[in-house]
């Protein structure tokens, strides 16, 4: 690609704060460009060396014409960029499935181009995300349905060493060698495994991959949260015999229950993410939304919650609120333009 084609790329990309989390929005279509970025290595080369000058987390590409929605059936197309990762492709950075911080910052981009709509779709690598702005830069996403059995999750964990409990990973064993690295640190003998997404027209589910741990100990200081997911988290992210392709692992502390007439419960939450590469400080991010929304649905399992509670998500950024309606979770939050 040209130096003129850079120059106005760099001018098109946006950034945004979601709930901590530094998010560039890289809408292609306004360069011209209308390739699969994914394999084009002076395109990624560049993504990655913006992502590093702007202090930022993690990319959101997007492909489509939001005013083409009626016929395009969504109004962008929005791929995952993790500037620090890597995946099979040995090119610069890596692909993530889904991204719940990320695609609250392309709604609000949306929003500046589509000033009068209020319901957004935007494709993902886990189906189409429903997002319906609430005013005031705030965002309630369809995150879809939890889901924690095998055929689900297959692709993300070695199902040979990794053992279900009654055919779902829901308080499942961790298995002795980790269970005995991770005591080092924290005292925890059970984990869940799962994801949120959509079943596909061929009867498939796909998501981002999250193993959730909740402590025995209630711990109200999220920056002590942070340094046990700092320590702890690498043990299970970066075990690439039980997670092939990296796992993202959240550390939970429940800190109120469902009480009498309350309708609320709260959690803190600090999740080390997988595929940002071998910095825990960096890994360990201020806030993740798939997380979260996995994290909200055991809790309304956990309890037996109904439609009419809710789940506060606290997190280093600030919180996310989880809510529920028949199978489907949603998550919200703010955003925040910042260039």
């Amino acid at each position: 690609m040209s130096a003129q084609f850079y120059s106005l790329l760099h001018k098109t990309i946006q950034l945004y704060d979601a709930c901590g989390n530094i998010i560039g929005v890289v809408p292609l279509w306004q360069t011209g460009y209308y390739g699969d970025f994914r394999k084009d290595s002076d395109l990624r080369s560049f993504l990655c060396e913006w992502a590093k000058k702007n202090n930022c987390d993690s990319a959101m590409v997007l492909s489509g014409r939001p005013e083409l929605k009626d016929i395009q059936g969504y109004h962008v197309r929005m791929y995952v960029f993790e500037p620090e990762g890597r995946d099979n492709s040995g090119l610069a950075g890596g692909i993530s499935t889904m991204c719940g911080n990320g695609v609250r910052a392309v709604a609000h981009f949306i929003e500046r181009i589509l000033p009068n709509v209020n319901h957004l779709q935007i494709m993902t690598e886990s189906g189409i995300r429903d997002v319906f702005i609430k005013g005031d830069n705030f965002y309630q996403v369809n995150m879809g349905g939890f889901f924690s059995d095998a055929p689900a999750l297959s692709q993300y964990i070695n199902t040979n060493i990794i053992r279900a409990k009654n055919t779902y990973f829901i308080d499942s064993p961790i298995p002795e060698d980790l269970k005995r690295a991770i005591n080092k640190y924290v005292s925890a003998s059970s984990w869940s495994i799962g994801l949120n997404g959509d079943v596909n027209s061929n009867g498939k589910i796909d998501g981002e991959p999250h193993v959730v741990i909740f402590l025995d100990q209630v711990i109200k200081d999220i920056y002590y949260l942070r340094s046990i997911a700092k320590q702890v988290g690498p043990l299970v992210t970066k075990n690439l015999t039980l997670f092939p392709y990296e796992i993202n692992v959240n550390f939970a502390s429940i800190n109120s229950k469902i009480k009498g007439d309350k309708n609320e419960a709260s959690v803190l939450l600090c999740t080390h993410e997988r595929n940002l590469g071998d910095d825990p400080n960096h890994s360990v991010t201020a806030a993740c939304g798939t997380g979260s929304t996995v994290v909200g649905a055991l809790i309304f399992q956990k309890y037996g919650l109904t439609d009419e509670h809710i789940v506060n998500i606290h997190v280093p950024g600030g919180k996310l609120v989880i809510s529920k309606s028949n199978e489907n979770l949603f998550m919200e939050g703010s955003v925040r333009c910042l260039l």
